[in-house]
């Protein structure tokens, strides 16, 4: 993912950030889901999913925060 200022971030990135501040981790579903959520522009080799009714992953509100807060330590936001 590049940011608006050119920097390129990966989920990699994000989950260590969230694990390093929050102490827990994050699947990267989650992370594609919350940026899907906000509107957040996906990589070029995003998949969509091939099934008519794809599986959504159930996740806490605190895990969304901490998602959200490292999308805007990254400049995504």
């Amino acid at each position: 993912m590049e940011t608006d200022a050119g920097t390129i971030y990966s989920n990699d990135d994000i989950k260590e950030y969230v694990e390093d501040k929050y102490g827990f981790k994050v699947h990267s579903a989650f992370i594609g889901q919350v940026r899907e959520k906000l509107g957040i522009h996906q990589h070029e080799n995003y998949r969509e999913s091939r099934s008519d009714n794809p599986r959504i992953m159930a996740f806490s509100e605190e895990k969304e925060a901490a998602i959200i807060d490292a999308l805007k330590h990254f400049g995504f936001m």
